[in-house]
Order: structure tokens, then sequence, then C-alpha cells
């Protein structure tokens, strides 16, 4: 490459490099962030410098959870989690999380005439909404976290 290609490549990098942290915001969206510089004295280079330093360190972050529970029927026909069966954990990896999540197996069993199978899940949650205490505690409801997949094995 000669230096006028160089020069060329070096130009169109940077239009493109530029273009890519350009974000499309809503004019409310863009006052909030204008009111929020202003407030803290800050520009708009320092902001995503700040975000960057806080996602690389964890503090703002996506976490997975992984459970299994085995459930049934009820009377009403309504299917029923078996209490003491949830089993969950807790990953800071999506990947480390599917890995995990496809090596659970599920069983299905038919005891006195009622069928109980195997349930596992994979679900997302801000770190911020939930605490570890929490999650580890079981102190919520499934349905308040975001399922990316599940699967089930109710079969006869």
């Amino acid at each position: 490459m000669n230096k006028k290609e160089l020069r060329e490549y070096k130009n169109q990098f940077d239009k493109d490099n530029y273009k890519q942290f350009k974000a499309k915001l809503k004019p409310e969206e863009l006052d909030q962030i204008n009111e929020f510089l202003a407030k803290n004295n800050m520009n708009k280079r320092e902001l995503v410098l700040e975000a960057k330093k806080i996602l690389e360190r964890g503090i703002y972050m996506r976490k997975f959870l992984v459970v299994k529970v085995t459930q049934h029927f009820n009377d009403q026909g309504f299917i029923e989690i078996l209490k003491d069966t949830k089993k969950s954990k807790v990953f800071d990896n999506k990947n480390e999380a599917e890995k995990f999540y496809n090596s659970i197996k599920l069983k299905t069993d038919k005891k006195d005439n009622e069928i109980y199978s195997d349930f596992k899940g994979l679900f997302q949650y801000d770190a911020c909404e939930f605490s570890d205490e929490t999650v580890q505690n079981n102190a919520f409801e499934l349905d308040e976290l975001k399922l990316i997949c599940d699967e089930t094995n109710f079969s006869k």
C-alpha cells in the first residue's frame, strides 16, 4: 500500500469509527443526557469513557440463572412445582450458562398414577435488580426474570 492509499484507508476508518459511535436518540433522551452532563460537569466523551469503565468492572452486569425443578399436574389440572426440588446456579457469562443448561438431562417419572417431569430454564436478569443473596435464596418469582429458553419433558 502506498502512502496515498494508506492515508485514504485511515480517513475512511476514522469516518466509519465515528459513525459507529454516533447514536440516534429521541429528543427527550437527548435532553435527559444533556441535563445529566450539565449537572455532573461532563462532556459526552467523558460519559462514554466512564460508562466503559463501569461495564468493564462489572458493576452493571447481566447475570444468567439456570433453574431445574420437578413439576406435576395438581388436582385442578395446573402445573405445580414440587417443593425442595428447585436447583439453580448463577453465571456471569451467557456461554457458560448455556453450556450448563444444555448439560442438564430431563427425566419423567410416573408414581401413584401421577406424572412427574423435570423443567429447566435459562433466565437473564440485571445484577442491579436482584442481589446474589436474593437469587441464591430463591426469594423471587421466575416470572420476574427474562426467559431466554426453557424445556420440559411431559410425556406419558
